[in-house]
């Protein structure tokens, strides 16, 4: 007998935290999640979300990032889960380029997920002390030392990674400081990237559980497929930044940057800032993506747009609530 289930398709353009699509997504699937009907056996979520670009903007969509409102909404608002993420025992997300968008959403009873098919990449399991932060050096400097020790290649295909928890006290449904996120930045020796800043928008499917029979104590399982038959984010499909206009009072200035060529190292504090001026972002959205990088970057925004000027020579300012760039100085 298949276990009971329940699940949506929510129209709409799914957005990450902290961004500007945030609250229109969030409208619309507070619009449509309906209340628990599950009796209270909910066990995990599935998702799977359809977006128009997986770079909007040159910004790589992260899967973990996309379940932030989603959560907030199911979990939070609407009372699944009894109104706490720390009870979902698993949940699985996926991402890929498509019409209509939206999102494909799934509250199951069963205990555990499903996982890919086949024999993975890369199957270990860390037994050292847990990651509090992108930054832990033991699970980088064992992610390092896997890689190594078993040639794992650069990672350039999109890939399902799995992590599963042998405890059942991490809640997972904490995105933006939970465990989930702090074991995925330490993976940037294997999914690329620097400290803090893995090139984690590779991982196109998603899956983590706690409470994983077989584990023991701290243990965390990884198992990662290559998946080079899910399309690439493609450049081509990006479209392109629109800059701010030119300010009247410079007739002369210069052209500008060329769409998705920022010169700063991606996911960078300078990065950050620069991309939000190609955009025309808030002061407010620029402050809360710099906190997402470091906490208390957002505000320091002044110093990061005088090292922008003094080191890099462009030309970005605070005008009213908005963050524009004009050219190069």
């Amino acid at each position: 007998m298949t276990p009971p289930e329940w699940s949506l398709w929510v129209g709409g353009a799914p957005a990450t935290f902290a961004t500007r699509g945030e609250q229109p997504w969030k409208a619309q699937l507070v619009a449509q999640i309906p209340r628990p009907s599950l009796d209270g056996a909910e066990a995990g979520v599935r998702l799977d979300f359809v977006v128009q670009y997986l770079a909007p903007a040159g910004h790589p969509l992260d899967v973990d990032n996309l379940c932030e409102p989603v959560f907030s909404v199911l979990v939070n608002k609407c009372r699944w889960f009894g109104g706490s993420r720390s009870r979902m025992r698993w949940w699985r997300a996926t991402k890929r380029e498509g019409s209509p968008t939206g999102c494909r959403v799934a509250v199951l009873t069963e205990l555990r997920p499903k996982l890919q098919d086949g024999a993975p990449l890369w199957d270990a399991m860390y037994d050292g002390p847990p990651a509090t932060c992108g930054s832990s050096p033991e699970l980088a400097e064992w992610a390092q030392w896997e890689r190594k020790n078993h040639g794992l290649p650069a990672l350039s295909d999109p890939c399902t990674l799995y992590v599963g928890f042998a405890s059942d006290h991490p809640n997972l449904g904490d995105i933006a400081t939970g465990p989930v996120k702090s074991c995925i930045d330490c993976l940037f020796p294997i999914l690329g990237g620097t400290p803090s800043h893995p090139d984690d928008h590779c991982i196109f499917d998603l899956i983590v559980e706690k409470s994983v029979p077989g584990l023991a104590g701290q243990q965390i399982a990884f198992k990662l497929w290559s998946d080079a038959a899910v399309p690439a984010v493609r450049p081509e499909k990006t479209p392109a930044i629109e800059p701010a206009p030119p300010a009247r009072t410079l007739p002369d200035e210069a052209p500008l940057l060329v769409p998705g060529r920022n010169p700063c190292r991606r996911g960078s504090r300078k990065w950050v800032v620069c991309e939000a001026a190609l955009q025309g972002l808030s002061v407010t959205e620029t402050r809360n993506q710099l906190e997402h990088v470091a906490r208390g970057a957002g505000a320091r925004l002044s110093e990061y747009i005088s090292d922008l000027r003094n080191e890099n020579g462009l030309d970005i300012r605070i005008e009213g609530d908005r963050i524009r760039y004009h050219g190069r100085l």
